[in-house]
């Protein structure tokens, strides 16, 4: 099994909580009407919703496909949306209160950040 496959199953099982937040939320406020629910609303929501994520997420995966064809990255970017694919299960496991050790990484960026932040503002010009 590739590192893409793994990454794609990993991004949607992270992307499926907030469209169960965000997504259903919205659709069930949307039928709610005026007390008389209407089929017509949620289906064209939903039409809009799914037809809008197909165009962007082409539009953008294929800009970065490119991209990544003509600079001979594609195996870099697979273990890259690998990487942030299981950052994104940790966080979650984070937010759950279920596994803390994310507090490791955190903690590594922040010596991290003392170095880089003098840097930046060297470079910054007001």
């Amino acid at each position: 099994m590739s590192a893409d496959f793994v990454a794609a199953f990993m991004i949607g099982l992270i992307g499926s909580g907030h469209c169960m937040g965000m997504c259903g939320g919205v659709a069930s406020l949307l039928s709610m009407g005026n007390g008389q629910p209407s089929k017509i609303i949620p289906l064209f929501y939903n039409l809009g919703r799914i037809s809008s994520y197909a165009l962007f997420g082409g539009l953008i995966g294929g800009a970065v496909s490119t991209i990544a064809e003509v600079a001979s990255l594609n195996h870099s970017f697979a273990w890259l949306r690998l990487l942030a694919a299981l950052f994104m299960v940790l966080l979650a496991c984070y937010i759950g209160r279920w596994w803390q050790g994310l507090l490791i990484v955190e903690n590594l960026g922040k010596k991290l950040w003392q170095y880089i932040s003098p840097m930046s503002k060297k470079t910054v010009t007001h």
